[in-house]
């Protein structure tokens, strides 16, 4: 399977679209195509107030199973049979990155990273509380001040950048249990990796 999203909206008509909760303001469009060629086209209600899109495969069944996010809300689509799988229950997210052989996409918004599976979304924790999180909790669920990029994942991490107020850092998350570790400082200047 392969999916992409599209830039423009295709003519009415020219390819079966199913639609996915479709708001009267923007939606994300994505096009499915199997190995045979044969394609649809899903129509996705966007979140509020995120713009952000992206139609990631897992990473454990060959791009049968995708993760579309539009506008920051997250579907879970079968891409061949063009079933929705769920809706996941937020409807902001700003990156998602696919995990090699896992059953699910790890997802973030500004301060918090969560893996979204085909059945329930499992939140990443911290050991080490930060300054901000004020003793609210034992696992503290804040991984960012304001500001979470992916750079890369392996089967068993991924690896990014963390916006703590002072400066970007690297960060680790453990995929099996989805520890987040803050590490090194990077850069002290918001823009230096804002726009990505």
């Amino acid at each position: 399977m392969h999916v992409e999203l599209l830039q423009a909206i295709p003519i009415s008509g020219s390819v079966h679209e199913r639609h996915f909760e479709v708001s009267a303001g923007a939606n994300a469009w994505a096009k499915f195509t199997d190995d045979s060629g044969v394609e649809w086209v899903g129509v996705f209600g966007s979140g509020e107030p995120s713009r952000f899109h992206a139609a990631i495969p897992f990473g454990d069944d060959d791009g049968r199973t995708v993760l579309v996010i539009a506008g920051g809300r997250g579907y879970v689509v079968d891409a061949a049979t063009g079933d929705l799988i769920r809706r996941a229950p937020w409807h902001y997210s700003k990156a998602a990155i696919a995990v090699p052989d896992r059953g699910f996409v790890v997802v973030a918004d500004d301060t918090q990273i969560w893996a979204a599976s085909r059945r329930d979304d499992r939140g990443a924790w911290r050991r080490e509380p930060a300054w901000y999180d004020y003793g609210l909790g034992e696992l503290p669920e804040r991984m960012a001040l304001d500001g979470i990029i992916f750079d890369r994942a392996a089967k068993d991490e991924v690896r990014g950048k963390v916006w703590d107020g002072d400066g970007w850092y690297a960060f680790r998350l453990l995929v099996p249990d989805l520890e987040f570790t803050r590490e090194e400082f990077i850069a002290p200047d918001w823009e230096s990796f804002a726009s990505t």
